[in-house]
């Protein structure tokens, strides 16, 4: 996992990833655009898990870019104001890096054409993981709020993502 996390801050550094920054940077301001960006991350997302649906590791990755939806759609609603401008726009440009034909590793070749996106993500999941910690628990409570505490047990998954 650890050399996944370097190739994925070594991504981080690239031109290529520089530029889905300044990208980002427009998607947060477009509404149409994000939320055509956020259709497509999960579709992709649908793609990754069914090409890896053997592998136990893609569960964590299937949980962050998850979490990083929810995350985005929460800050642009307004109703999340936590979380750090850095962070929201590494967080978008990761995901238009995930969603993108062109990166490192195209995804159209089988299995490795992944590798790069994931790496991408681990290192982001890292280096995000306080603030990630911060959004769930945030989200949670603000579902007891509105539901009850005994909302989770109708979601037994909002109980392992704290």
């Amino acid at each position: 996992m650890t050399n996944f996390i370097k190739r994925g801050l070594a991504i981080s550094r690239t031109l290529l990833f520089r530029y889905f920054l300044t990208q980002a940077d427009k998607l947060l301001n477009n509404q149409n655009e994000r939320e055509t960006q956020l259709k497509a991350a999960n579709q992709h997302l649908d793609e990754f898990n069914e090409k890896f649906i053997h592998y136990r590791e893609r569960v964590s990755v299937v949980q962050l870019i998850k979490d990083i939806i929810r995350m985005i759609k929460a800050v642009a609603s307004g109703q999340y104001k936590e979380l750090p401008r850095k962070a929201v726009l590494l967080m978008s440009a990761a995901l238009l890096y995930f969603i993108s034909p062109i990166d490192i590793l195209p995804d159209f070749i089988p299995l490795t054409g992944f590798i790069d996106d994931v790496s991408l993500l681990l290192w982001l999941g890292k280096t995000l993981r306080n603030e990630r910690n911060r959004f769930v628990t945030w989200e949670n409570a603000d579902h007891e709020q509105e539901f009850g505490e005994d909302f989770r047990d109708d979601f037994p998954a909002t109980k392992s993502s704290k």
